[in-house]
């Protein structure tokens, strides 16, 4: 714990991801997760006459995706069957996004800060490099695109 700025400085290991489907709230652990990124795509409009700078016009606000980095699920896992239904689908049923909670533990495991991810799903699934001259714990990289995200009071 530090408290070099009179609060307790969070710490980048401790975070809890919770999925949720309408009905039904399901955590899964990870072991990566970034992505979490807005931002402002300007428009770049010159003056005539004037050299020195540009101006910056606000047009539209994106978002990155949201990458998950985490221990090879099993079948039965609702994030699989999820992530299944999506990726591996005709696109004969629609794909069912889900919102997406962030959250940044203190050490007794209260939140201390949440993102909350809209509307997210799976664009990209991929299973990790499989090496036999290492010891290494079979990781799957799980990509979601979502529209916006906020960043809420726990």
């Amino acid at each position: 714990m530090n408290k070099t700025f009179g609060y307790d400085l969070p710490v980048a290991f401790y975070f809890m991801v919770e999925f949720m489907d309408g009905s039904s709230i399901w955590e899964v652990p990870f072991q990566e997760i970034s992505g979490i990124k807005t931002r402002m795509d300007v428009e770049e409009v010159p003056e005539g006459g004037e050299n020195r700078f540009v101006y910056k016009l606000p047009k539209q606000i994106k978002s990155d995706n949201l990458v998950l980095k985490a221990a090879v699920q099993t079948q039965d896992s609702p994030l699989v069957k999820w992530c299944k239904k999506t990726l591996e689908s005709d696109f004969s049923n629609p794909i069912k996004p889900m919102d997406v909670h962030v959250m940044l533990l203190n050490h007794g495991g209260q939140v201390l800060m949440h993102w909350h991810v809209h509307n997210a799903y799976p664009v990209s699934w991929e299973i990790g490099a499989f090496q036999s001259t290492k010891n290494e714990v079979a990781i799957e990289t799980l990509e979601l695109a979502y529209t916006h995200s906020t960043r809420e009071d726990p």
